[in-house]
């Protein structure tokens, strides 16, 4: 248990240091750059305009729109219309199987 106690000490005045040492080199001021001023050209007057930006969604250049080709639709049968109604069912496949049937309702 003290030896674990200790292990925490080190770690903790491990990580206060690394925190000052931070701190200490974010701290100096890095010197000035001068920049010098161009004069007003037409350039600034455009904006964006002359700059011509890429789509993404375009095929890379040199090559042209390749046509896509579908898959064909699979032929389907026209779907059933539903039929209503009521089936009473009783009987019994063989003399000596139990008795079946039920109530069937459709809609």
């Amino acid at each position: 248990m003290v030896v674990f106690h200790l292990c925490l000490i080190v770690v903790g005045v491990v990580c206060t240091v690394a925190v000052a040492d931070a701190q200490t080199l974010s701290v100096q001021r890095k010197q000035a750059i001068k920049v010098a001023k161009v004069a007003g050209s037409a350039s600034r007057s455009s904006g964006l305009s002359g700059i011509k930006f890429s789509d993404p969604y375009s095929p890379p250049v040199g090559t042209g729109k390749a046509a896509i080709v579908r898959f064909p639709a699979r032929p389907t049968d026209e779907p059933a219309q539903p039929k209503g109604g009521v089936s009473f069912t009783a009987g019994r496949d063989a003399p000596d199987e139990p008795m079946t049937g039920g109530l069937k309702l459709s809609f």
